[in-house]
């Protein structure tokens, strides 16, 4: 199945929480890089961000590796990220790869694999 055909991801202003974002849909390769984009606007002016992945319906590796990406990108401005409602096949592609303490240690919810 062709990422570039089934990913539709959107990272979307949170109404119940002011420093809340809730990462939507299909995340893969044809979808990072606007998501990039998006949580670079997202880091202006902030201290905390909160990213619920409740309403995320699917994720590759690249998912997972953009996650760790904003992590890094977080910590490097000094804002707080903390993530949500990690869905459990994200946890399994983190922990399969070896990264699930870079993610999941920034996750408020989901218990550690």
């Amino acid at each position: 199945m062709a990422d570039s055909q089934t990913a539709t991801a959107m990272l979307l202003k949170d109404p119940d929480n002011p420093a809340g974002y809730l990462l939507t849909g299909r995340v893969g390769f044809s979808t990072i890089t606007e998501l990039n984009d998006v949580f670079s606007g997202v880091l202006v002016d902030q201290k905390t961000i909160e990213i619920d992945l409740l309403k995320l319906s699917f994720s590759n590796t690249a998912g997972v590796a953009m996650l760790i990406h904003w992590v890094n990108l977080a910590q490097e401005q000094s804002i707080l990220l903390k993530l949500k409602n990690i869905p459990e096949q994200v946890q399994r592609l983190a922990q399969i790869n070896g990264v699930e303490e870079l993610l999941c240690q920034h996750d408020q919810q989901s218990p550690s694999l």
